[in-house]
């Protein structure tokens, strides 16, 4: 696998060395007024009923609900091709046996381990290329 040098950019189009970022300096510019921001916010919230003020209070304070699932148990062949195993995934959501977030968030995992397993097999193969290239 390809590595960067040292002092060489992942991303040389990126943002250039030195220039400032915007985050940075609003935090700058607001520095002790930081206090006096809060309260207006609120303020608007709570006396005048502004609910995009009230809406960014709450996304501040309170981390986003996440749907809980239970665990769920139901018949899954590890030896089978990792296509017959997301048909099997699919078949158990459309009887029901697991609500439809979860069968997305098990394919989502098959995916990801097609994936991991393609770059493993892809990895091996060039190992023995180069293998042989060298004897």
């Amino acid at each position: 696998m390809a590595k960067f040098k040292p002092g060489q950019s992942g991303n040389p189009a990126g943002r250039p060395k030195g220039s400032k970022d915007r985050r940075t300096d609003l935090r700058k510019q607001l520095g002790e007024h930081s206090q006096a921001v809060i309260d207006k916010v609120v303020s608007a919230c709570l006396d005048d009923g502004d609910m995009m003020a009230c809406r960014t209070i709450v996304d501040r304070i309170v981390s986003p609900l996440r749907p809980k699932t239970e665990p769920v148990a139901f018949e899954l062949d590890k030896d089978a091709p990792l296509t017959q195993q997301a048909a099997q995934v699919l078949g158990a959501v459309s009887e029901g046996v697991i609500d439809p977030t979860t069968g997305k968030a098990l394919i989502d995992g098959i995916a990801g381990l097609a994936r991991v397993t393609e770059i493993d097999e892809l990895s091996k193969r060039l190992d023995a290329l180069e293998a042989a290239t060298n004897e």
